[in-house]
């Protein structure tokens, strides 16, 4: 979050390939996976939101070489796809986790943070801002704690369960309630924070 670069949010890359891919390509649905589908027109739909893409990271995407224009009916198209996606974070992290949404402010791991910065930069600052460290640095520190709370155990397990009836009448069961709460509360403004046993606990809500 830039505007408190002590907030950060982790997400999960699935390495398990999907059984109806043919090759790259969706062996089912000619569309593309919905957050993929969102991008980059999604970060035009709401004010503010253009801000998130990154001349370093996107700058070469040809898709952002033009002006974007978007019709009023293909905005409505995707603020209802926009809806839908928020869903299915909900869904994966409460499957996965059990909590979600899976933000950390991570302001009392500073000394740790510090120290693996120097592990992968030999330095911090050299001109930047005091508080920008190194990505990696809180994707190590998030990854190490999350592990030492046993966050991550469960993991395997509940990937292993959506390949049986059971595991996906588990998952649709966790839907009707986060559904529910989705549609109580647009923000998910929370976040958690790591006590010295490395378990998390719910610190205050973002806004």
């Amino acid at each position: 979050m830039k505007e408190n670069p002590w907030i950060q949010r982790f997400v999960l890359e699935l390495k398990k390939p999907c059984p109806f891919l043919t090759g790259k390509d969706c062996g089912i649905y000619g569309g593309r996976p919905i957050t993929c589908a969102l991008f980059p027109e999604a970060f035009f739909l709401f004010p503010g939101h253009k801000g998130g893409l990154d001349k370093r990271k996107f700058g070469h995407y040809p898709c952002l070489q033009e002006p974007l224009v978007l019709s009023e009916k293909r905005r409505s198209h995707l603020i209802e796809l926009t809806e839908m996606a928020r869903r299915e974070t909900l869904l994966t992290e409460f499957y996965l986790f059990g909590l979600s949404p899976f933000s950390f402010d991570l302001r009392n791991s500073v000394i740790d943070l510090v120290e693996v910065s120097r592990d992968i930069s030999g330095s911090i600052g050299r001109g930047k801002s005091p508080y920008e460290i190194p990505h990696e640095a809180f994707e190590k520190i998030l990854v190490r704690r999350l592990g030492n709370g046993e966050y991550l155990l469960r993991i395997d397990s509940r990937v292993y369960e959506l390949n049986n009836a059971r595991g996906i009448e588990a998952l649709y069961e966790i839907k009707e309630w986060t559904d529910m709460v989705a549609a109580n509360d647009k923000d998910f403004p929370y976040c958690y924070e790591f006590d010295e046993g490395d378990r998390l606990k719910l610190v205050k809500r973002l806004i």
